[in-house]
Parts: C-alpha cells; structure tokens; sequence
C-alpha cells in the first residue's frame, strides 16, 4: 500500500483525520459534549462521508488503493444518515446563526457605547467595556487579562456607566435557545457512539490517529446555550488605531474620517493596516451601519478610496512597523 500512489492515501487520510478529528476529545474531558459539540462531529461527519463517496465513485487506482479506499467506505456504514438527528442539529444551526447575528450586532453597540462613555467620564475603555457586557451580557466572557494588575471594582464608576447605559436603546436580547427533549437527547447520544465506530473501524493509520484521546465523558448535555469572548486587547487596539487612521487619510487624499468612525473601522478590521484590502471591505462590515447615526454614513466610499490612494503604502508603514 506505501508504493501505490501515497498522494492518494495521503489526502484521503488528512481528509478524514481533520474531518472526524472532533469525535473524540482531544485530551481526557470529563465534561461531556454540548449540543454546538454534536453539531460540529455532525458537520465532521458529513463531510467526511461525501469525501469518501466521490473517491469511491471516481477513483481509479490498484487493488490495494481500492481496498484501503473500501475501509473507509465501510466504515462510514457504521454511522448511517439519520433525518431525525440532521433536524436537531439543524434546530441548534437556526439557534446559533442567530445568536451570532444578535451577537455581532450587540458589540457594535457596546463598542460605540464604551466609546462615548470614555470620552465623557474619562474612565478607562476597557472598563467601560467590560461593565456594560457583564451588566447586560452576563453569558459573554470578557477577557480584561491585559489589565488584570490595574483591575480594581468602583461602586461610583458602575453607577455613571449604568446611567449612560439607561440611554442606550439598541442592544438586542440573544434569542431564546431551543429545548431539547429526552428523546432528541438520546438520539444524540446514539449517534456520537456510532460516529465513534466509524474512527474505530477506519484503516489503521487513520483511526490510530483519530482515537488517540478516546477516554473522556462524551455524555451529550441538553445545554445548548451558547457563549461568546469579547477580548479587551481587540477594542483598545481599535482606540489607538483610531486616531492613526484619521491621520493616514489626511495623507491619502485630504480624506476627512472623524475619530468615532476610524474607532468603528479599526474596530471591524482588528489587523494592522498594512493587512487592510478592499477584499475586507463587504456588505457584511457595513450591515448596520444605518443603525448608528454616530458613524459617518459615507465611511465605505471613504476607506475605500484611503486605500487605494497612491500614498497608502507609505503613510501606514509608520504605524505597523
């Protein structure tokens, strides 16, 4: 099998091991898996079985390529398509494309918000920031490490951050997540051990790789609440980058971005400038821009023309050296 075409072998093998890498823990958990976790072994899987089905249906090679092709195969039979569980996992996709939206949504606001705040009480950004997620957000994790020796709680600072935060009216409530029932649970829960057949039964150097952790919990919870990780680094680096942009595009074009606006730009695209690309700059950044008057409504015809001008390369190399 090594000297019949290893090429082949190869893909089919780093294929299948990045697919089915999440079927088993990657150390000794013994904290069982999330519905997200299911859904994701889900997605694995498929994936995975499509992979197989075109080599199978395509592939032209020797006996002993057929055969290893063959095992992969067959093992994949050891985990058949089931409606039923494609409809729970689809349930928790709906759940999650939302939150995520709502989501997304949501840190515009508090980084505009924490913004205006700064400005106004002279508190520290990430103060701010961190206030308004975990007054409003309690299931977002905010990540103020950077910051932990200068960490100090203020009584008289969370009342004028919950003052202003009573005039902020745009914060959109995560969606309600979907109630599983026993039922859904235990088809869950036969469907992970027959995704672990599957990696059992692979040729051997695939499952030797896959099922190298294979002790852990791999109960499935009916928690399907999601979490998110807000990172203070991320936003303070928008608020000295801000004022960096609005100097650039002087340079490129007497271009006129007020200082909020860079903020909310340095924000979308969290990189050092000289990664910036109109690639970057879709319909996906600017979504909401309607719902945040505080932002200049022309900001995309404008970074657009800051980086295409002649001078953009040498204006930002000052700044990302």
């Amino acid at each position: 099998m090594h000297a019949d075409r290893p090429e082949m072998r190869g893909n089919l093998h780093d294929v299948m091991c990045f697919f089915l890498g999440r079927v088993f823990h990657d150390n000794d958990s013994k904290r069982g898996l999330t519905i997200r976790q299911v859904a994701m072994i889900f997605d694995g899987v498929q994936n995975a079985r499509e992979h197989v089905q075109q080599i199978v249906d395509t592939f032209q090679g020797t006996a002993a390529e057929h055969e290893y092709v063959a095992q992969c195969a067959n093992a994949m039979t050891f985990c058949p398509p089931c409606d039923k569980v494609a409809a729970i996992v689809h349930k928790f996709c709906i759940y999650r494309n939302h939150y995520e939206e709502c989501m997304f949504f949501n840190e515009d606001v508090v980084n505009l918000l924490s913004l205006q705040i700064t400005r106004n009480t002279k508190l520290p950004f990430w103060y701010v920031q961190r206030r308004i997620w975990a007054v409003n957000f309690p299931q977002v994790t905010y990540n103020v490490s950077v910051y932990a020796e200068y960490y100090v709680e203020n009584s008289e600072a969370n009342r004028i951050i919950d003052c202003e935060m009573e005039r902020e009216n745009r914060m959109q409530p995560p969606p309600v997540h979907p109630m599983l029932s026993a039922d859904e649970i235990r088809l869950l829960q036969i469907y992970v051990q027959q995704t672990q057949n599957i990696c059992k039964h692979l040729p051997y150097d695939i499952s030797n790789k896959v099922c190298k952790r294979i002790d852990g919990d791999y109960t499935v919870s009916p928690h399907v609440r999601l979490k998110s990780i807000v990172s203070a680094l991320d936003s303070s680096k928008a608020c000295l980058q801000a004022p960096q942009l609005v100097y650039i595009a002087r340079v490129c074009g007497n271009v006129s971005i007020d200082d909020t606006s860079a903020f909310w730009m340095c924000g979308k695209l969290s990189m050092r400038f000289r990664h910036w690309d109109l690639d970057f700059i879709d319909d996906d950044i600017f979504e909401h821009l309607a719902m945040f008057p505080e932002v200049d409504p022309e900001l995309r015809m404008k970074i657009t023309a800051v980086i295409t001008h002649p001078s953009w390369a040498s204006a930002v190399s000052c700044f990302d050296e």
